[in-house]
């Protein structure tokens, strides 16, 4: 799982608040994540026996 910029207390902690804008400008969706849609991408790989070797991108659509 790659994810993106995701809006909990040690994001907010090691990012000014100034950057964390500037990303959720530059995403696409136009915000960070949210911790349950990460949990969501979590549980989706755990739930399917058939997928496998696969990188799960749950970044809003912005590419470092």
């Amino acid at each position: 799982i790659a994810p993106g910029f995701i809006d909990v207390a040690t994001t907010r902690g090691a990012l000014a608040e100034s950057v964390l804008d500037d990303y959720a400008r530059r995403t696409p969706v136009g915000r960070l994540g949210k911790i349950d849609e990460l949990m969501e991408g979590i549980a989706s790989l755990a739930d399917n026996g058939f997928l496998n070797g696969v990188v799960l991108q749950l970044d809003g659509g912005l590419r470092l």
